[in-house]
């Protein structure tokens, strides 16, 4: 029986936790509760989530049969997390809603989400900590480094390469071929034409520097 810890008692915690709910009555898992470092350890997150906060995150010493998944959204303090949490013995859990779609050769990493009706198409390549959110994919021979989040809606289109801790806001598309820097943020609605810079802001069609 895997006991999952959910990293991350907010908005997107809860939605895991409901999202995960399906999948405790057809496989061998339990959510068993929620780690938050702004939360106090209580009986329950409230009446609509009834699962245990178990204390912080920076506390919590993961026992036997525990898996991790890091329902968080912002890169940089979901990498902060995973490394604390590895350092402690941690395993991470992959979620991969049900109507997700991955490729037979896409290569997938650890601790990773794939929300309802993403994808992973054909030799495309997500690294651990990678979270693709509602109706986005990664195009075939993408790429998507360490800790990227990707919201909902969003396009990455073929052999696209995304460096490590990348944010993508809802509906931006990224065009054929184009890399994005490491810790760069692509804003919501963007369509990037070309090369991001590591650590840039782009915003808008075609996307320009913040």
């Amino acid at each position: 029986m895997k006991n999952i810890i959910i990293a991350g008692a907010g908005g997107f915690g809860k939605e895991i936790a409901t999202l995960l709910e399906s999948a405790v009555v057809s496989e061998n898992i339990r959510i068993g509760g929620f780690i938050d470092d702004t939360l106090q350890a209580a009986p329950a997150l409230n009446e609509r989530y009834p699962y245990p906060v178990l204390g912080k995150i920076t506390e919590y010493k993961p026992a036997q049969g525990d898996v991790f998944i890091i329902a968080i959204g912002d890169p940089k303090a979901k990498l902060s997390i995973a490394e604390s949490l590895e350092l402690r013995g941690a395993e991470f859990f992959n979620f991969i809603h049900p109507t997700a779609i991955i490729a037979r050769t896409a290569k997938l990493g650890k601790g990773i989400i794939l929300c309802p009706f993403s994808v992973a198409s054909s030799d495309s390549h997500i690294a651990d900590f990678v979270t693709i959110n509602n109706y986005s994919g990664a195009g075939h021979d993408a790429s998507l480094g360490k800790g990227t989040t990707v919201s909902s809606h969003v396009d990455i289109t073929g052999y696209v390469k995304i460096g490590e801790a990348v944010f993508i806001g809802s509906n931006a598309s990224i065009l054929p071929g184009v890399e994005v820097g490491a810790f760069a943020k692509i804003g919501a609605g963007a369509i990037v034409v070309r090369r991001v810079k590591e650590g840039a802001t782009v915003y808008a069609a075609p996307a320009r520097t913040l």
